[in-house]
């Protein structure tokens, strides 16, 4: 069970336990994921997993060479290039070439992980 499910389980037991029954129904429907197709939705998806991305990049540019990190960097960055959003292309134009030319001594290469991952997308 992943954190986004425990988070789930959370809301919903603070809900039942805590909420009047008559208001049960809009916290539930206030407190869902927002993530869905709406354009909030997709910003809100590309924001979690731009700070995914951000996450693991520093963690792999301090030469931390967890699996988690790589594996969250990779599956963040395959995320982000399947939502059509201009900011999107801003990122994958403008500020991911910025940070994955830079100088880094990592042993992993992260670079090579980048392009992997966005030519999978």
């Amino acid at each position: 069970m992943g954190i986004h499910e425990v988070e789930e389980g959370m809301v919903y037991n603070f809900i039942e336990e805590q909420i009047p029954e008559e208001f049960k129904e809009i916290f539930h429907n206030q407190l869902r994921e927002g993530k869905d197709h709406s354009i909030e939705g997709l910003i809100l998806e590309v924001a979690d997993k731009m700070d995914q991305v951000y996450e693991a990049f520093a963690e792999l540019q301090r030469g931390n060479t967890e699996k988690e990190f790589i594996k969250m960097y990779r599956d963040a960055l395959i995320k982000i290039n399947t939502i059509p959003l201009h900011c999107v292309d801003y990122f994958l134009k403008n500020i991911l070439p910025d940070m994955v030319n830079d100088e880094i001594t990592s042993p992993v290469d992260i670079k090579r992980i980048t392009e992997e991952a966005l030519s999978l997308s």
